[in-house]
């Protein structure tokens, strides 16, 4: 059974760009604001469907202990966290994707992350996540 998963496109409810492919194990996105929504299919053909399976993005959880370890009080939490959110979504990364097919076909993994413009960022800070879309 073919697995791929590529960039999902909403206009048309596709996936617009193929990473990874029964040929093809690691991705390399380039210059890329968040969220990335992945999508899987198994028939490589315009007309056989894909949903949005994976969604990379930001760690609220993350950003939250972060604050509070900085010392930020709880009710000041969640405006504090949308202000580091939109920071961060307002920069575009580098995303290197793997998958070890002999494991599993499902899972992927970001082996790699660097800001665009040559921002440190924690990996911690972003995952990849089932889509509840």
């Amino acid at each position: 059974m073919l697995i791929m998963f590529g960039n999902y496109n909403p206009m048309f409810k596709n996936i617009d760009t193929i990473y990874l492919s029964p040929e093809k194990n690691e991705y390399e996105i380039k210059n890329a604001s968040l969220p990335i929504f992945l999508a899987m299919k198994q028939v490589n053909s315009i007309n056989y469907p894909s949903k949005p399976l994976y969604q990379i993005n930001f760690s609220r959880d993350y950003f939250r202990s972060k604050l509070l370890k900085d010392g930020v009080a709880e009710k000041h939490l969640e405006p504090r966290i949308e202000e580091e959110l939109v920071s961060y979504r307002n920069r575009n990364y580098n995303f290197r994707l793997v998958r070890d097919i002999s494991i599993s076909k499902e899972e992927i993994k970001i082996e790699n992350i660097e800001g665009a413009k040559q921002i440190k960022f924690f990996r911690q800070a972003i995952g990849i996540d089932i889509n509840s879309y």
